[in-house]
């Protein structure tokens, strides 16, 4: 054990290594708490924007939160909800409804009433749709095409629309490609003047 009242060099080394692995773990236990910590302040921020209807600022902030703890479940599932909600609202209304955020649950419903008949829901679409509120459009001209298969115009902006959240969501590329083909169906062919 001793060489001449000294320690053996594989019993220091040995020492040394135990006590590198116990300030290790001393480390991680002390650090756990304060990262956790972050990444509840980083999923609140991101629960803001989400709420101000901010999207891609609300991933940044959840996938930050996510940084600092991957075991946030909180961020996990509102990541997955921002990232929904930048294409389809209807994602998100739990959400909304958990935080009493009512802007986007009226705008949702406005946006999600019954319409009797395609025209009127083709006409509240393409306000949407000129407003820039791709999200929102979606939902009256869905219920046109229903209502009215026959109805190019309806087909036409909701292939638009589709296009537009495409930028967002890819999988919504083969949904506008649909349309425009349902459209060009339904839309005569005129022949070329002789």
């Amino acid at each position: 054990m001793f060489l001449d009242g000294k320690l053996s060099p594989k019993r220091v080394g040995a020492i040394l290594l135990i006590s590198l692995a116990l300030l290790y773990v001393l480390i991680l236990q002390v650090q756990a708490p304060i990262r956790h910590t972050l990444s509840e302040r980083y999923r609140t921020r991101g629960d803001a924007y989400f709420a101000n209807l901010e999207y891609a600022e609300a991933q940044k902030q959840y996938n930050l939160a996510l940084d600092y703890d991957p075991n946030n479940q909180a961020a996990k599932t509102a990541l997955t909800m921002a990232e929904k909600a930048a294409v389809d609202l209807t994602a998100a209304k739990p959400f909304f409804q958990d935080h009493n955020v009512q802007k986007p649950l009226d705008l949702l419903k406005e946006a999600q009433k019954t319409y009797t008949n395609a025209k009127d829901a083709v006409a509240a679409g393409v306000a949407y749709y000129q407003a820039g509120q791709f999200v929102y459009a979606q939902y009256p001209l869905q219920q046109a095409v229903k209502l009215d298969p026959d109805y190019p115009e309806a087909w036409h902006y909701l292939g638009l629309t589709y296009t537009e959240l495409a930028k967002t969501d890819p999988s919504y590329t083969a949904k506008a490609n649909d349309c425009f083909q349902k459209q060009n169906a339904l839309t005569p062919k005129y022949l070329p003047s002789k």
